[in-house]
């Protein structure tokens, strides 16, 4: 029971990133749409998120939710050409009741099928630091993930994200996630707000917990405010 604990701990996301503890889930929020930051441009988001559970049995709520973990994260992207970005993702996770901390990173590239509206974003990542030092080839991750955003003007968009977390440790377990949510803004190309809320269950497990979360980022454009970058958007 211990060893199944404590490989369900690696806790890994980067949304990626997410080998499990007990009390602990995967990172699983996205904070980001489907454009990517065009060529020579960069992109960087802050964010923090809340993560809750109710636990399941046979497909049944039997337990009301409660806080698992908090987290604060920076992502960053550069645009290798218009379509094309390599990201890389820091999560540094604390569990609830005092139960340590540890830190994710995560990185790969994410390319734009349609513009604007659809990318796939397939990011690997591991755990490190905490209860994990030394522990980082148990971590490895991988994240495919399908992006889609419908913009409705220059102020607001629609983001969503469906992903297959997959452990590549032989004992680690395997989650399908779905997040949603909004990118605000006076100018959309400079600078948004991302309010997201999201869904994760485990595929190995009818009876595992179904763990939701609460995210909050900033995504800003510094590019956007200078000459450097050729991206442009068009919006109505």
């Amino acid at each position: 029971m211990k060893t199944r604990l404590q490989i369900m701990a690696m806790g890994l996301a980067i949304g990626f990133y997410g080998l499990f503890m007990s009390g602990c889930a995967p990172v699983f929020s996205e904070l980001q749409s489907a454009r990517t930051a065009g060529k020579g441009q960069v992109e960087l988001t802050a964010g923090y998120a809340t993560v809750n559970n109710g636990e399941y049995r046979d497909g049944e709520f039997i337990m009301a939710s409660e806080k698992v973990q908090e987290q604060i994260g920076l992502q960053a992207a550069y645009g290798i050409t218009e379509d094309l970005d390599m990201r890389v993702r820091f999560e540094h996770i604390t569990v609830a009741d005092d139960g340590g901390n540890v830190n994710v990173l995560g990185f790969g590239p994410k390319y734009e099928i349609v513009d604007n509206i659809f990318s796939v974003y397939v990011p690997v990542g591991f755990a490190f630091g905490g209860d994990f030092q030394g522990k980082i080839e148990d971590t490895w991750e991988i994240h495919p993930t399908l992006l889609a955003t419908v913009p409705f003007n220059k102020y607001i968009e629609l983001n969503t994200s469906s992903k297959f977390i997959h452990a590549f440790h032989k004992d680690g377990w395997n989650y399908m996630a779905f997040n949603a949510g909004l990118g605000l803004s006076t100018d959309l190309d400079k600078y948004v707000v991302r309010p997201e809320y999201g869904w994760a269950w485990c595929t190995n497990d009818n009876n595992s917990d179904k763990f939701r979360q609460f995210s909050i980022g900033v995504t800003i454009y510094p590019n956007m405010f200078g000459s450097i970058g050729t991206k442009t958007v068009n919006r109505k």
